[in-house]
C-alpha cells in the first residue's frame, strides 16, 4: 500500500541523532499519510473491519514513530499524546461534516437518497450487513442529536447547474457537431468566467 511505504519517510525523519521533532512528525503524517486515509473516506467506510483494521494498525504505527512510544503502548495513549482521534471517529465526523455540506447544496442527490422499506427489514434481519453511507450518517446523526440541527442553504454554485442555462450555452451548435470536448470547452468558459466575477466581487469588497 502506498500508505505503509510511506512510513519509511517518518523513519527516516525520527532518527535518535538528527531528525524532526514531535510536532514536525505529526504535521508530516498528517500531510502525507493521514491525508491519503481520509481521501473517500464516506465510501470505504462501508468495509469490513477486517479490512479498516489494516489502515488502523498503518495510523497506530505512524503514531508510534511521530511520539518515539514503545511497540506495547496501548492505543490508547497514543491517541492522547499525539492529540489524535481514532480513525473510526474521525471517519464518523468526516462523513458527518460530508452531510451537512450536502444539506446546505439545494438539490444535492444525496439529500433524496433513501433506502426502501424492503431493504430496511433486511439489514434489520441481518445486522452484520452494513448500511449505506445516507443510513450510516443518519443513524450517526441522529444518535450525536444532531438530526435537527437547522442547516443554511448556498445557492453560489446554482446557475452552473440551471438546466435552462445549459441551454443557451450550447444553442449555437448543431447535434452533429457536439462533442464531449465541446461541452467540456464550453462548461469551463462559463464556469471561469462566472469566477472571475465572483473573484473581482470579493476584492472590491
Amino acid at each position: 500500500m502506498k500508505c505503509e511505504r510511506s512510513l519509511n519517510i517518518l523513519k527516516d525523519l525520527s532518527r535518535t541523532t538528527w531528525g524532526a521533532d514531535r510536532t514536525s512528525l505529526l504535521r508530516i503524517y498528517q500531510a502525507v499519510i493521514l491525508s491519503s486515509i481520509d481521501y473517500g473516506c464516506m465510501v470505504y467506510g462501508s468495509a469490513r473491519p477486517t479490512v479498516l483494521g489494516r489502515l488502523d494498525t498503518i495510523h497506530h504505527s505512524a503514531l508510534r514513530i511521530c511520539t518515539g512510544a514503545f511497540r506495547t503502548s496501548p492505543v490508547e495513549s497514543l491517541h492522547n499524546i499525539s492529540h489524535q482521534l481514532p480513525l473510526d471517529s474521525r471517519r464518523q465526523k468526516i462523513s458527518a461534516l460530508y452531510s451537512f455540506r450536502a444539506h446546505s447544496v439545494r438539490n444535492h442527490p444525496i439529500n433524496r437518497l433513501s433506502l426502501p422499506a424492503g431493504l430496511r427489514r433486511l439489514y434489520a434481519a441481518r445486522p452484520s450487513h452494513i448500511l449505506p453511507l445516507c443510513e450510516r450518517t443518519k443513524m450517526l446523526l441522529h444518535d450525536s442529536d444532531l438530526n435537527n440541527v437547522s442547516v443554511q442553504l448556498s445557492d453560489l454554485f446554482q446557475d452552473l447547474i440551471n438546466p435552462q442555462l445549459l441551454r443557451l450555452l450550447f444553442n449555437n451548435f448543431s447535434p452533429p457537431s457536439l462533442s464531449v470536448f465541446l461541452f467540456r470547452t464550453n462548461f469551463y468558459r462559463r464556469l471561469e468566467i462566472r469566477w472571475t466575477c465572483w473573484l473581482w466581487c470579493g476584492i472590491s469588497i
